[in-house]
C-alpha cells in the first residue's frame, strides 16, 4: 500500500485507511483490533503516512480502542441531523452519489474533524519512473533484451541515476522537468547538502533530489 501511494505521489502525512470488512476479519471481532492497530503503525513507519481503520457500522468493535475510525453505514433515508458515529473521524453514509455536471458516482462521507485533510506535506514529483535498468558493454538499457538505451532519470537498486543515450552520467548535471539534479562520481543523484564548483547546494532530504538553493562559497572564483 505504501509503495503504491508513493508511486502515485501521495504526500507524506496523508491518510491510508486499513480496510477491515472481509467476513474472516469481521468474525474476529475485538481480536481484530490488534491486527488493525499494527497495520496502522506500519504505514507510518514505512512511508510517513497517517492511518485509521475503515469498517462497517455493524463491526465497529474491530477498530482499535481509543482510536477514532472511519465507519460506513448507509441509511435508506438519510437526514441532515442524523450525524451517525460523530465520535469517529467520519461517517460514510452513501456509496453512489451523483452530482450535476460531474461524471461517475461517489462515496460520500460526513467528516467530524480534519484528520483526513490536515498535516499533509506538499506533493512533489519524485524523479525517475521506477524502471530498472540493465548494463551491457558499458551502456545501460531499460530492457533486458538490450534494445532500448536508458535516457533520463531512472530508479535502480534503491537509488536514482541519470542516463543520456545509454551512458551513465557522472559528476555532472541533469536538467529534467525544469529542475536540476547532480550525479556524484559514481553516478548516483545526490541528496542533502554539499559543495560543487564553488557553490554550496541544498538538494533537500524529502526524496525529490533536485537542487533547492545554492550559496557561493568563494566569491573570488565567481568574479574571475
Amino acid at each position: 500500500a505504501v509503495a503504491t501511494a508513493q508511486a502515485d505521489g501521495l504526500g507524506v502525512g496523508a491518510v491510508l485507511a486499513v480496510d477491515a470488512e472481509s467476513p474472516n476479519q469481521m468474525a474476529m471481532g475485538k481480536a481484530m483490533q490488534a491486527v488493525n492497530e499494527t497495520a496502522e503503525q506500519q504505514v507510518g513507519i514505512a512511508g510517513g503516512y497517517r492511518s485509521t481503520t475503515y469498517t462497517m457500522g455493524s463491526h465497529v468493535e474491530t477498530t482499535p480502542d481509543g482510536d477514532k475510525s472511519w465507519v460506513a453505514h448507509y441509511p435508506y433515508t438519510p437526514t441532515a441531523n442524523q450525524n451517525y458515529y460523530s465520535s469517529e473521524h467520519g461517517w460514510q453514509w452513501f456509496d453512489h452519489a451523483t452530482f450535476d455536471g460531474v461524471n461517475g458516482a461517489f462515496d460520500i462521507t460526513q467528516l467530524y474533524d480534519n484528520f483526513f485533510t490536515a498535516d499533509q506535506a506538499v506533493i512533489k514529483k519524485n524523479p525517475g519512473d521506477g524502471a530498472a535498468v540493465w548494463s551491457k558493454k558499458g551502456l545501460w538499457y531499460t530492457d533486458n533484451s538490450f534494445k532500448h538505451k536508458a535516457n533520463g532519470i531512472k530508479k535502480h537498486m534503491g537509488s536514482y541515476w541519470s542516463f543520456a543515450n545509454g551512458k551513465l552520467i557522472k559528476s555532472n548535471w541533469t536538467n529534467s522537468w525544469g529542475l536540476h539534479y547532480w550525479s556524484d562520481g559514481d553516478g548516483k543523484l545526490v541528496q542533502g547538502e554539499g559543495d560543487w564548483h564553488g557553490y554550496h547546494f541544498n538538494f533537500g532530504t524529502d526524496g525529490t533530489f533536485n537542487a533547492k538553493t545554492a550559496t557561493v562559497n568563494n566569491l573570488a572564483d565567481i568574479i574571475k
